[in-house]
């Protein structure tokens, strides 16, 4: 399973994108591609919970009142919980995961796959033994986060089942492809405002020594021009995602084992540039922070399918039990559906989505077919968009569809219902709760989420 932080489907050249992704779409050749295909929420924490275990975040969301008042939400899965991977371990697979965004594991939504340890002397060892044979390039740094993947599919020779997760950081702000890839930038950068270094330095509002300006306080103001140059950097992130996904692919086709491999690719959430107002993420529930590429290929799984109707990050763990024939006390409680069993049903029925609200905001939406509804921001009223004929979301229908409208409330008020009873359900967390809200705390500053 790879999952690329940060990731807007629409930036890949396989869901129209203008990103060059020979790797990442050469998946989809092989495989099935998810055309619509949605994050359980636009920021990382909320939606990994989501993502692993099948269920809202909304079920694990935790609200915090500190001293002055203000509530903090976090999620945080209960310890007695058992997931997926730990189901996997029982049956005799290894499981191992390394996470080069540790916000996504702060959940503990990833009980169950081994924390990775895998030091620059061991990476360089890997990179020299493997290297040649891939036809690795150097690049950076980031290169080697990816070797002790490489270093398990092609050092390893038992045949004990494996659940591997990387999760690549990049394109997470700020935007700093590699340099070769930068060559093709052109002349033009020389007649922007501001030296490039500026515009690679560009992140979040707390990480001043990583994004050296905040995003959101300068970009408003880019001309066209600097902001095609802030979508190129992250464009070419992108591509050299795709160029570390290859080494990936290249190692298991060399170690005998992808014709026995599922191999999963999507995205935690996308990105903004201010399609409504805003920068980064985690901010709203609109298209460009939570439709996600979802590509699927492996044994198993349909060759060359495209699926336009909409699915669910909630539905993976369903599918993933299924093509590992893994039985969970969870499966009639989940929400989500085994989209390979799904996908080959005469007429797939259309599903409501439940997307979930960012941090700090009281928002959620509900997406069924090609209608959008998001509600419950304080101050505003309803918002109905039909995605078929209002793909950028400018035009709000709610008050010109008003039993549409009403019907898609009622579904998010029956979801709501159903999260906050399977919230109930859940086990009383043990006292440290509040040892895990300061290591969440920590994760979200190191990003520069918060201050």
């Amino acid at each position: 399973m790879l999952v690329s932080d940060t990731l807007r489907s629409d930036v890949l050249e396989c869901y129209g994108g203008p990103a060059k992704a020979p790797n990442i779409c050469g998946l989809a050749d092989r495989g099935t591609l998810f055309e619509t295909s949605y994050s359980a929420a636009p920021w990382t924490l909320p939606s990994a919970v989501g993502m692993f275990t099948g269920f809202s975040p909304a079920r694990y969301r935790r609200d915090q009142t500190s001293q002055d008042e203000a509530i903090t939400h976090f999620y945080l899965v209960g310890s007695e919980e058992v997931l997926l991977a730990e189901r996997l371990v029982e049956e005799g697979y290894t499981t191992a995961q390394r996470l080069e965004n540790r916000v996504a594991g702060q959940g503990r939504s990833l009980q169950g796959l081994e924390d990775v340890r895998f030091g620059s002397k061991r990476a360089v060892a890997a990179r020299e033994r493997w290297g040649p044979q891939l036809g690795y390039e150097p690049r950076d740094g980031r290169y080697d986060l990816v070797w002790w993947l490489v270093d398990r599919l092609l050092g390893e020779t038992d045949e004990q089942p494996f659940f591997y997760l990387h999760w690549f950081n990049d394109p997470h702000a700020a935007y700093r492809p590699p340099a070769a890839f930068m060559e093709g930038l052109g002349q033009e950068v020389d007649e922007l405002p501001e030296e490039l270094s500026f515009y690679t330095h560009l992140g979040h509002k707390g990480r001043p020594e990583k994004g050296r300006f905040r995003m959101r306080d300068v970009a408003p103001n880019f001309s066209p021009a600097e902001l095609a140059l802030v979508q190129d950097l992250y464009r070419l992130e992108v591509e050299s995602v795709d160029e570390r996904v290859g080494l990936i692919l290249r190692a298991l086709e060399a170690s005998g084992k992808a014709d026995r491999t599922v191999v999963v690719f999507t995205s935690d959430h996308g990105e903004g540039f201010g399609e409504h107002g805003d920068f980064l993420h985690g901010v709203s529930l609109h298209e460009e922070l939570v439709r996600v590429p979802l590509i699927l290929a492996g044994p198993g799984v349909p060759v060359g399918r495209r699926i336009a109707a909409p699915v669910s990050h909630l539905d993976l763990m369903p599918t993933l039990a299924a093509l590992t024939g893994t039985r969970m006390e969870e499966e009639g409680e989940w929400p989500g559906t085994d989209l390979l069993a799904w996908i080959e049903e005469p007429h797939p029925s259309e599903r409501a989505l439940h997307l979930s609200s960012p941090d700090r905001l009281s928002q959620e939406a509900i997406v069924f077919g090609t209608l959008k509804l998001i509600a419950g921001e304080e101050g505003r009223d309803p918002r109905l968009y039909d995605l078929a004929l209002d793909p950028a979301e400018r035009e709000n229908v709610a008050l010109e569809r008003v039993e549409e409208t009403d019907r898609l409330l009622r579904e998010l008020y029956r979801t709501q219902l159903a999260s906050e009873a399977l919230r109930a359900k859940s086990a009383t967390l043990s006292d440290d709760l509040e040892a895990a809200e300061r290591e969440t705390t920590e994760q979200l500053r190191t990003v520069g989420y918060i201050d």
